[in-house]
Formats: C-alpha cells, sequence, structure tokens
C-alpha cells in the first residue's frame, strides 16, 4: 500500500479545499484569499518543471475572480526572489542546451520590494553585453531609475534575430525572474546591427515592450511597422552615416508619423555611425521613462509576421491561421470581442480586459464562431507565465476559437 506523506496530504486537503471555495465563490463571490497563497506555492515549482505540483494546479478547476485577484496581487508583493547584488555582473543561462551570457546593471538602491524597469540593450556588430554597457550607457547610468540587460555573443555578419530570438527573449524572462521587474515598463533598444535587433523585435513581440530606442539601424521588417500601434519609438539616425544609410529610417519615421503613431525621430545634421550617447541619451532616457505598456489594450492591430504562431499581448494567431495580412481585435460592449483576418484565433484574458463571469461572444470575420464563458484556471497562469513571466498583467483564461 503506498503511503503519503503529511505535506501531500495536507496539499490534497487544501487543493479540495480551495475547489470547493472556488466552486462555491464563482457563484456568490465569496473570496478564497485564505487558501490562495498556500496554492501559490505551487506556481514557481510547475513553471521549474515540477510534474506533480503541475498536476495539483491543474486539478484545481475553475477559480473565482476573488482567488484570481488574491493571487495576482501575491504574485506581484511575495514573490520570492533571490538576493541579488548591485552593480555589474555576467549571467549564464541555457538556450536549448547551449550556454549564453549576458550583462545585468543593478542600481545601487535596488529593493526586490517593489518593481524596477528594465532596458534590453542589443550590441552591434563585433560588440558584446559588457562593452555595449561601457558604449551605451556607463555616463548615464545614475539618470536611469532602473535594471539594463545587455546580452552577449552575436558574431559579425551575424542577426540578432531569427536565430537569436530565443536567447533575446530568454533574457528579459531570466531578469524578470531573478529581479522584481515592472513588466509594464520593459523597453528594448539598440545601435547599429543591434538597432537593426531593437526594429526586430519591437515589431515581432510588441506585446513585450513599453517602448523602443534605435539608433543608427535600419527596419529589417518594414512592412510590419503596424505593429507599432502600442510601442513608441525613438530613432536617432546620423545624415551621413556610410555604414546603415539613414534613407530606410527617415522613410519609417515618415510612414508612422503618418500612421498616428508614437514617434520622435532625431536626423543629426553632418553625423556618422554612431549612437550619439551625450547627446541623445538623456532624452532618450526621459522618452522611455514616460511611456508604459498598457497589457490590455481594447484594440489591437498587427501583421502576423511568418506562418509561425504569433502572440500580441492578449491575442494569439496559431500558426498558418491569419486568412489576411492584417489582423484586428476589439473588445466592445455587452463582452464581445470582433476578430477580423484570423481563421482561428487563442485568447488570453483577464478581468481588466472584460468581465469573465459573465457571457463571452467572440466574432471571427462577421461571423460568431463562441459564445460562452471562459473560465479562470491556475493551469492557464503558469502556461502563461511560462510563456512571458508577466507577474503584471497574467492571463486567467485561455480560450481557441476559430478551425
Amino acid at each position: 500500500m503506498r503511503r503519503h506523506s503529511r505535506l501531500q496530504i495536507v496539499t490534497l486537503a487544501v487543493a479540495v479545499a480551495l475547489l470547493a471555495a472556488s466552486r462555491t465563490a464563482a457563484q456568490d463571490e465569496k473570496p478564497v484569499a485564505s487558501v490562495t497563497s498556500f496554492m501559490l506555492a505551487l506556481v514557481p515549482k510547475a513553471l521549474d518543471g515540477d510534474a506533480d505540483a503541475a498536476q495539483k494546479l491543474a486539478a484545481l478547476g475553475p477559480i473565482a475572480r476573488r482567488a484570481a485577484e488574491d493571487t495576482t496581487k501575491r504574485l506581484l508583493e511575495k514573490w520570492r526572489f533571490k538576493p541579488l547584488k548591485s552593480g555589474r555582473q555576467t549571467i549564464e543561462i541555457d538556450v536549448s542546451g547551449q550556454a549564453r551570457q549576458y550583462t545585468l546593471i543593478v542600481p545601487k538602491r535596488y529593493s526586490a520590494k517593489r518593481s524596477w524597469p528594465l532596458i534590453l540593450s542589443l550590441h552591434g556588430a563585433g560588440g558584446n553585453g559588457s562593452g555595449e554597457i561601457d558604449f551605451l550607457w556607463s555616463r548615464h547610468l545614475s539618470e536611469w531609475p532602473g535594471l539594463i540587460a545587455a546580452p552577449s555573443g552575436v558574431p559579425p555578419g551575424a542577426q540578432w534575430f531569427p536565430e537569436q530570438v530565443p536567447f533575446v527573449l530568454g533574457v528579459i524572462e531570466d531578469v524578470c525572474r531573478r529581479a522584481s521587474i515592472d513588466t509594464n515598463r520593459v523597453y528594448v533598444n539598440g545601435f547599429s546591427n543591434g538597432g537593426n535587433g531593437a526594429w526586430f523585435y519591437a515589431q515581432n513581440h510588441p506585446g513585450r515592450f513599453a517602448a523602443a530606442c534605435t539608433r543608427g539601424g535600419g527596419n529589417p521588417t518594414p512592412a510590419l511597422l503596424l505593429n507599432l500601434l502600442h510601442v513608441p519609438i525613438y530613432i536617432v539616425h546620423g545624415d551621413q552615416d556610410r555604414v546603415i544609410a539613414v534613407d530606410h529610417d527617415r522613410r519609417d519615421a515618415k510612414r508612422l508619423s503618418e500612421l498616428g503613431y508614437t514617434v520622435e525621430y532625431t536626423e543629426v545634421a553632418g553625423g556618422g555611425h554612431k549612437p550619439f550617447t551625450d547627446e541623445e541619451n538623456p532624452k532618450i532616457i526621459a522618452f522611455l521613462r514616460k511611456h508604459v505598456r498598457n497589457p490590455w489594450p481594447k484594440k489591437l492591430l498587427f501583421r502576423a509576421a511568418r506562418p509561425e504562431r504569433f502572440r500580441n499581448l492578449w491575442l494569439e494567431v496559431p500558426a498558418g491561421a491569419a486568412a489576411q495580412a492584417e489582423v484586428r481585435a476589439e473588445v466592445k460592449d455587452g463582452n464581445v470581442i470582433e476578430v477580423t483576418g484570423a481563421r482561428r484565433v487563442v485568447l488570453w484574458l483577464g478581468d481588466a480586459l472584460m468581465d469573465l463571469d459573465q457571457e463571452l461572444v467572440v466574432n471571427l470575420d462577421g461571423k460568431e464562431a463562441f459564445r460562452g464563458k471562459a473560465e479562470r484556471r491556475f493551469s492557464t497562469l503558469v502556461a502563461d507565465l511560462k510563456e512571458r513571466f508577466d507577474r503584471t498583467a497574467p492571463a486567467w483564461a485561455r480560450l481557441e476559437v476559430g478551425q
């Protein structure tokens, strides 16, 4: 006969209690905060691959609004971060079985008791993370009220994409799991080859960033400018740049202005291939500081860049599901989501976007594709944290719609 440890028995008992309480709360909104902290302790284990913890959380079933609200609050206030030293440090992470490094700058006054902004800074050809900090930021670190992460290891002649995407996104996740980062204030910056990268990540992963800055770079995917609806961008380029011509940035800045997007363009007269740190850093830092991501905008507009899956905040288009070049989504009165341009979508929802206790209607290209409720679940929280580690705005309900 199998013996169960006391911890297993207690965990099972609490899980049963929370499940019962959640079902009751779903009907009459009784709070279940007394046990959510216990269940939240299982979330880090599930994220680290503990199948037993993941199974316990999945077995809880639907979660009431009060339980989700309490858990989200505790995610922000009581996540157990390991001690993090201030100053410069080199951090190694595993990316698909390969060791990769990035340089992290942590301010002297850092404390996990509050949330901090983060700049992801991409170096130019032949550079590295530590050199990126020296070259672009060292004289202005006191002006930036947060952390800076600079990945290393893109050799001359290579780009920051597409092969480096798992590494770059992995750096963001690693910093967010080490430090108390406000995921509504994550920014991407780059110079030269890194400027190309800043363009790429802002457009191909727009839901990750509150704003972007590109210096002396060129947009590798200009057809995706549409994706910067919610990502303000600061562009700097010398008009005498002989490495990467200014024409592309000049054209894209004009196009963004025509779209009505937030763009600030500085063309330096007589300037060559430079990041213009002393002249522009104070203005760039001020630009970044004033922009905060809205994780739950009522409207989304983007082009799915490739045939692979594409996620922008709360809307995911699975691989091959984009029926048109442009995908539009809007939350309308009456708990209705209108989507055009996609045959199939996955919705990652939260109560900040719509009322999950009420019936939801999803229309695809003008035809009703779903009517019913989207249920909050711990398993959805874990899946969303695994993908984005977005403690600030986690999704609690996941809904697949269409064919």
